[in-house]
């Protein structure tokens, strides 16, 4: 039997992954409030037993709805009336909202000793939340009280202690700060627009195969495996690839169960110290979209469901690595710098007149190549033992048909041209042809490309096999 994540005071929880682990693995998130009128329930989380609170809101402009209702003012003057003092940070770009620096730091400069603050709004608003506290702590300030309103059954970003911060065109996960406690409000997530729950429906399923991710780079000696994750997600991946009615229909119920397998995606990636098991091939394919969208002139893509589809990509190469690849022809020693760089050049040059973005890309991708050469050794005996790796792998990667079908049975969209921001049949082959090359994490497409695998030929046949699984799917 799986663990289920359920809401509540997380004491539980941790006591079970604590017992596994022989060690206690108490994470900073001690509670979940989860109804369909859990809003009634902030000032209580807000004031956790105090009489009252200094309280900063941080929120953008979007007039977030309940039953019709903005719940934006109705929280505040909820605090008010309660005895808080509140002020409201509003944070807002020309263009799009995005967890740059600059926002951040917006964050940080209204932080003071005290404070309560209370992140209301989307995974963006969380995360610059999130990464100012962060950084306010990190320079040796007081400690202070971070809760999250859950707004739409977006991205993990409410229970996770890492962020994705984009550095020009270019995103790079960093450690940030798990809030204290998680409000969520299934009536508030019922009322979202889809686009956003179909995000959430991807950002979880990619279990399914960015385990698979993670555990080829630990046995290749290129990263750490942490198995409270895995137990800790689970559940989540089971249910959904069982195709657990629950997740049919648009329903309070669904909006409950995804709130709950994001939840779990959150907390197993803080288990892990880093977002690898939740983000393999098919989130670096979702970031390297991301830094297309300004060239493009169309707005960046829902992150959620571009890995969500990515992740049938990222199946099928698994599938062909699992019962074709032959990789006798993969030497860690053989790889020419110069040839990858020209690589990371052709592939992203294109999209700055400075280079500052192929640059960026290069940084990481080089790291990436130094670290196969000074693990050569262990690769080498990992390939040996070919046929025991395989098995684990296919453990963790479902045949892609299964995928499929369990995303299509949840009305998530099976086409990239489908998400709602112009993304190309063309451009998301780009993105997955090139994203290895962005990023320094080892996934399924570094193995074949490095054994020389990772080819024109091999796309086509990546990409066919994808059409050929949606195709009954279409309407």
């Amino acid at each position: 039997m799986s663990y289920e994540l359920t809401p509540g005071p997380l004491d539980g929880f941790y006591d079970h992954m604590s017992l596994l682990a022989g060690r206690r693995r108490d994470q900073r998130m001690k509670e979940i409030v989860m109804s369909d009128t859990a809003l009634q329930e902030v000032v209580r989380v807000v004031l956790d037993g105090r009489d009252r609170a200094d309280v900063l809101i941080v929120q953008d402009l979007t007039d977030i709805k309940r039953a019709g209702q903005s719940i934006k003012p109705m929280l505040a003057e909820a605090l008010r009336q309660a005895g808080c003092a509140v002020q409201i940070l509003v944070l807002s770009d020309d263009h799009e909202l995005h967890t740059t620096p600059l926002h951040i730091g917006e964050v940080e400069a209204a932080l003071r000793p005290g404070l309560t603050v209370l992140s209301l709004g989307s995974g963006t608003i969380t995360d610059l939340a999130k990464h100012g506290v962060f950084e306010y702590e990190a320079k040796g300030n007081p400690e202070l009280r971070l809760v999250t309103v859950q707004t739409a059954n977006s991205v993990c970003a409410y229970t996770s202690d890492q962020a994705p911060i984009t550095f020009g065109r270019v995103k790079r996960t960093l450690p940030s700060r798990l809030p204290d406690a998680l409000v969520i409000d299934t009536q508030l997530l019922f009322d979202a627009p889809g686009p956003y729950t179909d995000g959430g429906i991807g950002d979880a399923a990619v279990a399914a195969v960015s385990f698979a991710d993670y555990l080829l780079g630990h046995r290749l000696g290129l990263g750490k495996w942490e198995p409270l994750s895995l137990e800790t997600m689970t559940f989540s991946m089971n249910r959904m690839l069982v195709r657990d009615p629950v997740l049919g229909p648009h329903t309070p119920a669904k909006m409950g169960a995804i709130a709950q397998d994001l939840a779990a995606t959150g907390l197993a990636i803080g288990f892990a110290g880093e977002s690898a098991p939740l983000s393999g091939l098919e989130h670096v394919t979702s970031h390297t979209l991301d830094m297309s969208a300004e060239y493009d002139h169309r707005p960046v893509g829902n992150h959620g469901s571009q890995c969500g589809l990515a992740a049938i990509l990222s199946l099928i190469a698994f599938d062909k690595l699992i019962d074709q690849a032959d990789l006798s022809g993969l030497d860690p020693d053989g790889i020419d710098d110069q040839a990858e760089k020209a690589k990371v050049e052709r592939a992203f040059g294109f999209l700055d007149a400075t280079g500052e973005t192929w640059g960026e890309c290069w940084n990481d991708y080089s790291a990436k190549i130094e670290a196969w050469r000074r693990g050569r050794d262990q690769i080498k005996a990992a390939l040996s033992r070919w046929d025991d790796l395989r098995a684990e792998l296919r453990r963790l990667a479902p045949k892609p048909e299964a995928y499929v079908a369990a995303l299509a049975a949840t009305g998530h969209p099976l086409r990239f041209t489908a998400i709602p921001t112009g993304i190309t049949e063309e451009r998301a082959r780009w993105a997955f042809t090139n994203a290895r090359l962005m990023r320094k994490r080892t996934s399924v497409a570094d193995v074949l490309g490095f054994a020389g695998l990772w080819t024109e030929e091999f796309l086509d046949g990546v990409f066919e096999t994808y059409y050929g699984l949606i195709a009954p799917y279409d309407k």
